[in-house]
């Protein structure tokens, strides 16, 4: 079986009075690529760096919204600019302004479409951050506890917390733990 290569398309946010952008160019979206790679070889899957846009200055694809709840556009907006790009992942690399710590638009946090037709990132995204999204975009759910976190956190390697993941899941099953059809939902869990 070969490899299944995705483009990705970065595409730098920033605020309506372009006072704010995300300062991100080639190197920093090359440079998080290799790292995903690794965690999804096993998928047979490759991320490909296609471009990095020119930065758009709109506050609808900038700000952020509560899941299920866009009474600005905002998540409309970003889907129907990811849609221009139908073979490619639309990466949008955000940048945002804590003016009210009590209005969500302002949150700061990646995640990926519910629609799963784009992911939101930020400058300070790290591979993992970047790997945890992309897999969102694949429909897969959270595969973490707090458990799983610390031993994740406790080895380096990607071989390694794989090999943790494939063992709690394989165990599971062998055990009759958990029926082979349901196994994914042993590892979400915060019931996303």
């Amino acid at each position: 079986m070969s490899t299944y290569r995705i483009t990705t398309r970065f595409i730098p946010l920033g605020s309506t009075d372009r006072k704010l952008v995300a300062n991100i160019d080639k190197q920093w979206c090359r440079t998080r690529l290799p790292e995903i790679n690794a965690i999804f070889a096993p998928a047979q899957l490759e991320f490909v760096f296609g471009s990095l846009d020119l930065p758009s200055f709109d506050d609808r694809l900038n700000l952020d919204v509560p899941p299920g709840d866009d009474p600005n556009g905002i998540e409309t907006a970003r889907k129907i600019h990811a849609e221009r790009f139908p073979h490619e992942l639309a990466v949008f690399v955000r940048r945002y302004l804590k003016k009210d710590a009590n209005d969500t638009r302002y949150k700061a946090f990646n995640y990926a479409s519910v629609q799963a037709d784009y992911v939101i990132a930020e400058p300070g995204s790290s591979e993992w951050g970047l790997a945890h999204e992309f897999g969102h975009f694949f429909g897969l759910p959270h595969t973490f506890d707090d458990d799983l976190l610390r031993d994740l956190a406790a080895v380096s390697t990607v071989p390694e917390r794989l090999k943790i993941l494939s063992d709690l899941l394989g165990n599971a099953i062998a055990n009759d733990q958990v029926a082979r059809h349901e196994a994914m939902t042993l590892l979400d869990g915060d019931g996303a």
